[in-house]
């Protein structure tokens, strides 16, 4: 049910502000969860998992977890979403593309998408 995945995208989204919260999501597994449902074909859920990846990309270990997490898929799912005919999702995927740039290493694996 998409409103559901909504619902649960925008709570877990809510949890990525605070800083503290980061790393418990990062620990128990969130990152999985945030790259499959970037895509999702409701667009809210799109934006709201763009900006959570986006946040957690803030921190360098959880960009490592981020773009490790299927051999690079949110890099490239990111990179798709920014032809998405929603204007906030390719802007939340050009905000997460850019954290995750902050890493050289990354930098290339960007391109290549």
């Amino acid at each position: 049910d998409s409103r559901v995945q909504r619902n649960a995208a925008g709570a877990l989204l809510n949890l990525t502000h605070i800083e503290s919260n980061r790393q418990e999501l990062v620990q128990t597994g969130a990152v999985p969860v945030f790259v499959r449902l970037l895509e999702s074909r409701d667009v809210d859920v799109q934006f709201y998992c763009a900006a959570a990846i986006s946040n957690l990309a803030v921190h360098d270990s959880h960009r490592r977890v981020i773009v490790g997490y299927g051999n690079g898929k949110a890099i490239r799912v990111l990179v798709s979403l920014m032809k998405s005919n929603s204007d906030k999702v390719k802007c939340q995927a050009c905000l997460a593309i850019r954290n995750l740039a902050s890493d050289e290493a990354n930098q290339g694996k960007i391109a290549e998408s």
